[in-house]
Parts: C-alpha cells; structure tokens; sequence
C-alpha cells in the first residue's frame, strides 16, 4: 500500500539495471522518510485497511487461470464466429 496516506515517502522498492528488467528489492532495503507530507489519514486507520486488504487477497497458481496472469474476462465474447471481434455478452 501506498505509505503516503500516513506522510510516508518510501524509496527503493524496485530497482533495475540499464536495458535490464525491473527487480523487487526485499523490505530491509527500502529507504522510509517518515512524516515527509502531511497525511490525510492516521497511522491505525491505514494500517488496519492494509491487514483487511491483505486478508481478502487470492492468490491462484497459474495452472487455474489456463496460464496466464490474469483471470479470464466473462463478459467478453471473442470468436472467429463473430468476425474475430470482441462482442460484450448481455
């Protein structure tokens, strides 16, 4: 979650080598100003969304989504019936 609701910048999250992919740095190795922006919510309102977030989150092995990182779309019907465009199913 983003930690300037509560007046937190952090740095460092990510980094990535030139012409090279983007890497998640692990937590110990972020850098937290703390109180750098005035918040617009408290620290224990923030924090108890963020655990209820987390709560409800799923994760699902690739094999359940047929391989791909996103679940497929319901309401999308796309077929070469249909000319091969994307009709919106009622």
């Amino acid at each position: 979650m983003n930690e300037k609701y509560i007046g937190n910048i952090v740095y460092n999250r990510t980094s990535r080598k030139l012409g090279g992919e983007a890497v998640d740095n692990a937590p110990e190795s972020w850098i937290r100003s703390e109180g750098c922006i005035d918040p617009i919510v408290d620290h224990d309102t923030f924090f108890k969304v963020k655990r209820i977030i987390e709560q409800r989150r799923v994760w699902r092995p690739l094999s359940l989504l047929g391989g791909t990182t996103s679940p497929p779309c319901q309401r999308i019907d796309c077929c070469h019936q249909a000319g091969g465009e994307q009709q919106l199913r009622t």
